[in-house]
């Protein structure tokens, strides 16, 4: 009976260090894959600073940063504290991974224009084109099936992230809040997504709210600016010409 006590901890402890390394092996490729394959597919460099995954398929993305393209002034064109993501993890041993959600909160993303009047949002689009075409060429070149896994996102949302616009020919940024992102059902049609196509399709609805959402309000902003110094303009007129009432009906009174 002891025997099998020991036998049985000796077992129990052994399965925990198992699972233990294999959460860490798990979390430490997961990094790595993020971070190499991210900086390939934008073409300027991404950085994750950590990556926990449970057994469950919970997991926390933490400290990403994505920088920007050379030719533009600030560092970061996306970053973000925490990410938050739920994986079905007997996906991840197939060719198609399921990504049950994926959670973005309070992002700053950073919107500007180089001196060829060129966005760093449409520079990195580009590259992420550029990588998609270079991918699907070798794959064409070497007649055979692309085994790069695809993935299937159930759910993505993006919220309470902050844009600052850093305004042309100017050092002034003007920050703005920008209205949630939602994305359903990516992949599930076609079987899946690769990665640089998902990157691709999150930066064009990022694109797309900003410029449809954003730039009015912009133009909305820089409205109010001169209705209030019309505004202020029309205050001084009209006690300017009070005073002179005044000052006109005094030396009347006088004479």
């Amino acid at each position: 009976m002891k025997t099998f006590i020991k036998v049985s901890i000796l077992v129990l402890l052994a399965t925990g260090i198992l699972f233990f390394l294999s959460m860490f092996s798990f979390n430490f490729i997961a990094k790595n894959v993020i971070n190499a394959y991210g900086t390939s597919i934008t073409g300027t460099k991404v950085k994750i600073e950590k990556v926990r995954f449970a057994i469950v398929g919970t997991g926390h993305l933490g400290s990403l940063d994505i920088r920007n393209p050379e030719n533009f002034t600030s560092d970061s064109f996306f970053k973000v504290e925490s990410i938050s993501t739920d994986i079905d993890i007997k996906s991840f041993f197939t060719n198609t991974k399921i990504i049950n959600s994926i959670i973005i909160k309070k992002p700053i993303i950073r919107f500007e224009l180089n001196k060829n009047y060129d966005s760093n949002l449409d520079e990195i689009l580009k590259r992420v084109m550029r990588f998609s075409k270079k991918i699907k060429e070798n794959t064409l070149a070497e007649k055979k099936i692309n085994t790069t896994s695809k993935l299937v996102i159930n759910e993505f949302s993006l919220n309470d992230a902050t844009l600052e616009i850093l305004v042309p020919n100017t050092k002034k940024i003007v920050t703005l809040g920008l209205s949630p992102i939602y994305l359903k059902d990516i992949g599930s049609v076609e079987g899946g997504v690769l990665p640089n196509e998902l990157v691709k399709i999150i930066i064009e609805r990022i694109k797309k709210k900003i410029i449809n959402e954003e730039i009015n309000e912009l133009v909305n902003y820089k409205k109010q600016i001169e209705k209030t110094k019309d505004a202020i303009n029309d205050y001084k007129s009209k006690t300017k010409e009070k005073i002179r009432n005044k000052i006109n009906e005094k030396i009347n009174n006088i004479f």
